[in-house]
């Protein structure tokens, strides 16, 4: 077995036990603060410290909010809803994970970070030209999936949903960029292309990244993405480039996001 090969290994089974964890550690605290993903569950009686049960809880907030709402009981099932919503199990879980994962990057290339992390004019410039461009790409992909009769993946609900504006905003502009290029356009990229060259490269960190955000409709844009943050990674040898690329595309989706 090549060391490449096995280094894939690792990092498959890393990711595995890093997302399996983020989640189970992150459903547990939800569960434990009165979130339900079925009746079965919400039902399910966990003693607290003080002897009453988190359906207890959880009838006390219903109560709360219904009152806020002076007597809306639609508007307060609403709120208590998306309050307990699964939904807002993923961007603590994500959080989590990346930063899990950023460790294990930054301790297995920390050889190549000060070489990564150089910056220059010309790395600033061309992530930010980089990632605006990305967002008329990503505006072009809309319409053409509109033209051909694809529903396309409802962002401002989720945004709504999971768990507030900043903290979207602080994963996807912030988190996220940092975590995805290090280990994509980093540790990936340098595995793939020392072995089998830079088409190689491109080619595997495109289809990784577009996989791993798991929206089928969207699956060419993440893609096109990837292969644009990786010219920007070959262009200026490091990854300052594709990071401002990444972050100013996310904030800027965001931001229209929010404000519909």
């Amino acid at each position: 077995m090549s060391s490449m090969t096995r280094n894939l290994l690792i990092d498959l089974v890393m990711w595995v036990a890093v997302s399996v964890a983020s989640y189970v550690a992150t459903a547990g605290v939800f569960l434990l603060c009165g979130g339900s993903f079925t009746p079965e569950i919400k039902s399910a009686v966990f003693t607290l410290r003080d002897g009453t049960t988190i359906e207890a809880h959880i009838h006390e907030e219903y109560e709360r909010i219904r009152n806020e709402q002076r007597g809306n009981i639609a508007a307060a099932r609403a709120e208590f809803d998306k309050n307990r919503s699964p939904r807002r199990l993923i961007v603590p879980a994500t959080a989590l994970m990346l930063v899990l994962m950023l460790g294990y990057v930054v301790l297995q290339e920390r050889a190549k970070l000060r070489q990564w992390f150089a910056v220059g004019p010309r790395s600033v410039l061309l992530g930010l030209v980089g990632g605006v461009g990305l967002v008329a790409l990503e505006w072009v992909h809309d319409q053409v999936l509109t033209w051909l009769g694809v529903t396309r993946f409802d962002y401002a609900e989720f945004l709504r949903e999971s768990g507030g504006t900043f903290a979207v905003a602080f994963l996807g502009a912030v988190a996220a960029p940092v975590a995805e290029e290090l280990y994509f356009r980093g540790r990936l990229h340098d595995l793939v292309q020392n072995r089998f060259g830079v088409v190689a490269g491109v080619s595997a960190t495109a289809i990784v990244f577009a996989a791993v955000h798991g929206v089928p409709q969207y699956l060419i844009g993440y893609a096109v993405m990837a292969v644009v943050f990786s010219l920007l990674r070959i262009f200026t040898r490091g990854l300052v480039a594709p990071i401002i690329a990444h972050s100013v595309c996310n904030l800027i989706v965001l931001s229209v996001l929010s404000g519909s």
